[in-house]
């Protein structure tokens, strides 16, 4: 995988890729073992939010385009972006559209991707192409 050795190396991957990054609206709260990931912390609308991201420059490339329009219209988009893939059966191109889900909200404040509507997705989209697999894209 792509990850990263250090959290000072990750930090400095997201501060590169996000353009107008400023720490005194985000930053970083290390988990005590890297594999367990970071919560970025930022500042919205008065209230402090958090979202969990792992230590992969895949994870920065998913939620890039978040972070970005974030910094230029403060605003945040509260949704993940899913496509199903298979390896020997055709996906109909209808089905490549990223299906737009909520993130899993915690005490209003605190974000995931794994949430009921994904588990909803997953379902659905199995019953169409068994045995398919589904994977998170970037927005």
């Amino acid at each position: 995988m792509d990850n990263f050795k250090s959290r000072r190396s990750f930090e400095k991957a997201f501060k590169l890729t996000i353009p107008n990054f400023d720490e005194t609206i985000m930053h970083f709260e290390h988990k005590r073992k890297m594999c367990e990931g970071c919560d970025i912390k930022f500042v919205l609308d008065g209230k402090l939010k958090s979202m969990e991201i792992g230590y992969y420059q895949s994870d920065i490339d998913l939620w890039k385009n978040h972070f970005i329009e974030f910094f230029e219209t403060g605003k945040f988009d509260y949704n993940q972006y899913w496509i199903p893939y298979a390896d020997k059966k055709p996906i109909m191109s209808e089905h490549l559209i990223p299906r737009k889900i909520p993130l899993c909200s915690k005490f209003g404040n605190e974000f995931y991707i794994h949430s009921s509507e994904l588990d909803s997705y997953s379902d659905e989209i199995r019953k169409i192409y068994p045995g398919c697999g589904y994977k998170h894209v970037g927005k």
